[in-house]
């Protein structure tokens, strides 16, 4: 993490390292539509109605990326158990 600290009418900056941050395991848009078995443009369908797909960043207009756990999670609410009909 960066940290700004204003010090003379200068901006200096302090990193702090050794800190135990876990970053999420980001997959682009075609790595996440293979993972989660669907088509790369569905991804892309989904992205531009918000609140329909997984959760994902937009770093650039031409990059997307998707946390892998956010994935799973959405991959599982697809399933759904049916009752047995005898």
């Amino acid at each position: 993490m960066v940290y700004g600290h204003e010090h003379n009418d200068m901006i200096t900056k302090r990193t702090f390292f050794n800190m135990n941050i876990s970053l999420p395991e980001l997959l682009d848009r075609k790595t996440a539509a293979a993972h989660c078995g669907v088509p790369e443009h569905y991804l892309a369908g989904l992205a531009k109605h918000r609140n329909t797909g997984p959760p994902f960043l937009r770093v650039s207009p031409r990059k997307t990326l998707y946390p892998k756990a956010d994935l799973d999670r959405w991959v599982a609410s697809w399933i759904r158990i049916e009752p047995k009909s005898d």
